[in-house]
């Protein structure tokens, strides 16, 4: 090997080395920061915790274990920050030395199965490839696992010719920690069985070998993932393994979406793990014919990962590391192709290796600019910093926070906290009195998450019962402490019946409870039936702003049309009131303080049209009436502690009054 060309495996190697040092101690911030920020926050848990290797911790869910591959790579970087103290350059450290070592690997590979001319390309490609170098300094076990791949399947071709226990053993091995470390790694079985085809023929089924080997492999990976499973299911927390909404096998529904394909093969495996150069090089490769047999490994090798895209279609289209394992066989078939070419023309062979090193160059590089955190690229790099320096300027180290960003780990490993990863704009009073009765102490959140139609409820809670830490319009923390006289739950929504006699006469309550979210109120007045469609909710506030539009169709009896107001009125003189009068064609709205009048708007309206007004109402302590003709038709209970938000509509003499969207917006 070290005489002739051979000898540019050095070069190469030491090229894949350098460029997988740059940036070496940049924090999970960049390209699938997500699962960065996870692998390494497990790392530092191992660390501070215990190395319990068995019984991986999270952030985003206390008390923390979670189902998961194997978790040996930060296991490992654990060790690291055990004997060196806790530095992100050693979990890159880790993945770099993996992948370079893989660079070899698969030179020696490539040469045994195709020739030594391939094999010096297939390291080259390795070694340049952006997402060969970007996976290969991740904070994430994909390095790990492409090196076992290869080395497992490399003692394996070794074994059958050789039979040596050493290898046999060493090879098993391997194998079965690639598919620890990611079980889709079972699709191995496809190209080392092609390659126990290839030595043993029809005897294989035969050999004993065969079978120990398999159950070498199996044994522990099934241990482990069922020991994983159990994890999840009995803490609540996973990563989709085996288990939960986000598991990674797909359907037919999936399969037969051409989306899927495009996605999964051109975007994730053509475009950004090959580059569209490499992928090039990948199709002249899988086009020329085998001189020899054993060149349709790769094959068997390519038709095994691809497989496996479609067995796990979920994970596939969600995540463009899946399409790694493809690298393997697609890197060979180039090397084969660049061979071809450099054989009939060096030109075309120096034009196709300068622009792969183009293109993988420029793609290195906009992944670099996302890591950069004096000039982040990226406004939602530049987020997840603002708002991890905000929670650890603000909070205890100690005490847990609720992180709005589903569960994503970034806020809380930049911050070095933990607590739960939730979506708040769908969050119910329910679930936040869990999370703080399990001991969260603060909430993080977007405003403009909480700002939707979704998290309102919760954006009004939080503003009157709870203190506000940080809130500069784009990110809101709390302290989830109850400020004094406010309840720690959320309020009830209404009292089931209407004792304090604000009902009007007739009425009565027909279906639903006002403490659930819905009813039905009908009643009569002397000429008409009256009827209210209530789908409604109550929370607390104080100053409140009650949002409405309002649709409203009505038509004339006798030429005389009538006036709907909504009233909003404190005790005393004080209350806010909005007025559609179709006599005088006019919209007016009237806030009174203690008597005095103190704004008062117009709008036209034309007769006989339907028309949409948006209002907002603000009072504190209120009743809230609905009157057409001066004549109450719908009234909710005056409570300090109660405000409408949700869906009513009110019919009565003639006027049809929709409210849709009612909101709740405490001052800001």
């Amino acid at each position: 090997m070290e005489t002739g060309r051979q000898r540019w495996i050095w070069w190469i190697l030491l090229a894949a080395a350098l460029v997988r040092l740059v940036h070496l101690d940049a924090r999970p911030i960049g390209h699938h920061s997500w699962r960065q920020a996870d692998t390494a926050s497990i790392a530092r848990n191992f660390h501070e915790q215990g190395y319990q290797l068995f019984f991986p911790r999270i952030d985003w869910a206390q008390p923390g274990f979670v189902e998961m591959e194997f978790p040996l790579y930060p296991w490992v970087v654990a060790l690291a920050y055990g004997a060196f103290g806790e530095h992100t350059a050693l979990a890159r450290l880790l993945s770099a030395a993996a992948s370079v070592a893989t660079v070899f690997i698969l030179f020696l590979l490539v040469r045994r199965f195709v020739g030594p001319e391939e094999g010096l390309w297939a390291a080259f490609v390795w070694a340049i490839l952006p997402y060969g170098i970007y996976f290969g300094r991740a904070i994430m076990p994909e390095s790990w696992m492409l090196a076992f791949s290869v080395l497992g399947v490399y003692l394996f071709a070794r074994w059958t010719e050789r039979r040596t226990s050493l290898l046999f053993f060493a090879s098993a091995f391997a194998v079965a920690l690639a598919c620890l470390v990611k079980l889709p790694s079972l699709y191995l079985g496809l190209p080392l069985g092609w390659l126990a085809w290839r030595a043993f023929g029809r005897r294989l089924l035969g050999r004993w070998e065969l079978w120990l080997f398999g159950l070498l492999v199996a044994t522990p990976v099934a241990a482990w993932y069922w020991h994983a499973h159990h994890l999840g299911t009995t803490f609540g927390a996973t990563f989709g393994i085996l288990s939960g909404p986000t598991g990674k096998l797909g359907g037919w529904r999936t399969l037969l979406d051409l989306d899927f394909y495009n996605r999964v093969f051109i975007v994730h495996f053509a475009n950004r793990v090959l580059t569209l150069v490499g992928f090039g090089l990948f199709l002249i490769g899988l086009a020329l014919p085998r001189k020899e047999s054993r060149e349709r490994l790769f094959d068997w090798w390519l038709l095994g990962a691809s497989i496996m895209l479609l067995a796990g279609s979920a994970g596939s289209y969600a995540h463009d590391y899946s399409a790694l394992p493809l690298m393997i066989p697609g890197v060979a078939l180039a090397a084969k192709a660049l061979a071809r070419i450099r054989a009939r023309s060096t030109g075309l062979a120096a034009i196709a290796v300068i622009g792969l090193v183009l293109v993988s160059g420029w793609r290195w590089t906009a992944y670099l600019r996302l890591e950069d955190e004096r000039n982040p690229a990226s406004p939602e790099v530049v987020q997840n910093l603002r708002v991890a320096r905000i929670l650890a300027e603000h909070t205890a180290p100690t005490e847990t926070t609720i992180s709005c960003n589903l569960s994503n780990p970034i806020w809380l490993y930049l911050s070095d906290r933990k607590g739960w990863g939730t979506r708040c704009d769908t969050m119910s009073k329910a679930a936040i009195a869990v999370l703080e009765r399990r001991g969260a102490r603060y909430l993080v959140a977007r405003r403009a998450d909480l700002e939707s139609a979704g998290g309102r409820r919760l954006l009004d809670h939080l503003l009157s019962t709870r203190t506000k830490l940080h809130d500069d319009g784009e990110v809101l923390l709390v302290d989830l402490t109850p400020l004094a006289g406010a309840a720690r739950d959320w309020p009830q929504l209404l009292s089931d019946d209407f004792e304090d006699g604000r009902l009007p006469p007739g009425w009565r309550l027909e279906a639903g409870a006002w403490n659930e979210a819905g009813g039905k109120l009908v009643g009569r007045t002397k000429r008409k039936r009256l009827a209210a469609e209530v789908d409604a909710s109550f929370e607390g506030c104080g100053l409140c702003a009650i949002q409405a539009t309002l649709e409203m169709s009505a038509r004339s009896r006798r030429g005389r049309a009538p006036s709907v107001t909504f009233k909003g009125w404190q005790r005393g003189e004080s209350f806010t009131s909005v007025t559609l009068d179709l006599r005088r064609d006019e919209v007016r709205y009237l806030q009174k303080d203690g008597g005095v009048a103190v704004a008062r708007t117009t709008r036209d309206w034309r007769f006989d049209e339907s028309q949409t007004f948006a209002l907002e109402l603000r009072f504190d302590n209120f009743d809230f009436e609905v009157l057409v003709d001066d004549r109450l038709v719908l009234q909710l209970p005056s409570r300090s502690d109660a405000v409408p938000f949700g869906r009513f509509g009110v019919e009565g003499r003639n006027v049809r009054v929709a409210i849709d969207e009612l909101a709740i917006r405490a001052p800001r």
